[in-house]
């Protein structure tokens, strides 16, 4: 199918090699298998090529044959043998949320000066305001996310494919090594089963996970439709299961934390202030949808949807749903004090104009996007921007393609 050798993650490795040297600790957070470690391996070997007297220390602390490195003591005892004082030492520590109380051990390695330091996590720990402050200015964030539509495309092999195909077999890099839809979901739901779901269980100490899986199924039915911890709840007890909106409340920021999903908070375009209700909830990766439910038949539009807003988050946009009195446009988009809004458009020439009609009720001047499957260039009327979908979603400028 495809061939994870055309696999370069441009965008992600050229912002690591950008802070390479930066008196910062590089922290690189994402879902499990979206490329994390891809990253860092294609990183030491590029400083590597370039760089004699460098000197990589690397530790997978997700991996079985290194759990007795998740222990602090043991984990220091093993950087400081490795440790050499005339190279330029680059520690890279994945999955380093295994290792308990790891913000204060990282920064102890950080203050020693000894290290250009690199650490990834499955779980996003900068979410906590705590964590934030602990760390100070000491870090630089990287978001990744799975391969983007034209990383996908990219990566074919003989190039070329459509966007439901992608919606269908998502953007996890290990699908490449498969030929089979039949293999690809299966490895997915592997993914979901041995990593996402058994870190979740096993980090939150929940015993009964029914409630939670319940709780995913109903996020994926009900992709860019909003919602609220107290809807969620009555909607989930009127179909017999026995919850409430606290815990409701709680698994949606396990399942936050773990970057299975993101929310999308709306944005009161009069007052400037986020909503506390009618967030919308996308999943990281919709080939993970086709794993665990198969294809189905009306699915193609939230899907579309999902892929939009992921895009957006991937190109470094603040995201926000844009409510306007009773009317809602779907994203209001903002990066380095740009700001757009995109309207994704229903079917044929009634549903474009639909789009456009909402975009028009908005009197400011800042840029205005239909997104459609227009097959056709970008053009503009009434200072509202029409784009194709797929034609949107291929501009390889943004992943350094």
């Amino acid at each position: 199918m495809g061939d994870k050798k055309n696999l370069t993650r441009g965008m992600y490795l050229e912002r690591m090699l950008r802070a390479r040297g930066e008196d910062k600790i590089k922290i690189v957070t994402g879902l499990h298998c979206c490329g994390k470690s891809f990253l860092a391996a294609t990183m030491m070997k590029l400083v590597n090529d370039n760089e004699r007297s460098a000197k990589f220390i690397y530790i997978d602390l997700g991996g079985l044959a290194n759990e007795s490195m998740r222990e602090q003591g043991v984990l220091g005892d093993y950087i400081r043998a490795h440790y050499e004082r005339a190279a330029k030492n680059y520690l890279f520590i994945d999955e380093v949320e295994y290792c308990p109380d790891f913000v204060s051990f990282v920064l102890r390695l950080y203050e020693s000066r000894k290290f250009d330091i690199y650490i990834s996590s499955s779980n996003n720990f900068l979410s906590d305001e705590k964590t934030r402050e602990t760390l100070d200015d000491k870090y630089v964030a990287l978001d990744v996310f799975p391969l983007s539509f034209a990383e996908y495309v990219a990566s074919r092999n003989g190039g070329g494919a459509t966007l439901d195909e992608y919606a269908a077999d998502g953007g996890m890099p290990g699908t490449l090594r498969f030929g089979t839809e039949g293999e690809r979901m299966s490895y997915l739901r592997n993914i979901y089963h041995a990593f996402i779901e058994r870190d979740i269980r096993e980090r939150h100490a929940i015993k009964n996970f029914d409630i939670m899986h319940r709780l995913i199924m109903f996020l994926i039915d009900n992709i860019g439709i909003s919602t609220s911890m107290k809807q969620i709840s009555n909607i989930m007890k009127n179909a017999g299961v026995k919850t409430n909106h606290v815990t409701i409340n709680n698994y949606i920021r396990y399942l936050l934390q773990s970057f299975l999903f993101y929310r999308c908070d709306r944005l009161d375009l009069r007052t400037g202030k986020v909503l506390e209700s009618g967030s919308k909830f996308y999943i990281a990766d919709t080939g993970l949808c086709h794993a665990m439910q198969g294809v189905r038949t009306g699915d193609e539009k939230k899907f579309h949807e999902n892929i939009v807003y992921l895009e957006l988050l991937r190109r470094g946009y603040d995201v926000h749903v844009a409510k306007l009195y009773q009317k809602e446009i779907d994203f209001i988009a903002t990066r380095q004090g740009e700001t757009s809004y995109y309207q994704m458009a229903g079917e044929g020439a009634d549903g474009v104009a639909r789009a456009a009609k909402l975009l028009s009720g908005i009197r400011d001047n800042h840029k205005k996007f239909v997104i459609a499957e227009t097959g056709k260039d970008e053009y503009i009327k009434d200072d509202i921007h029409f784009i194709d979908i797929e034609r949107f979603l291929s501009d390889g400028k943004e992943h350094g393609i």
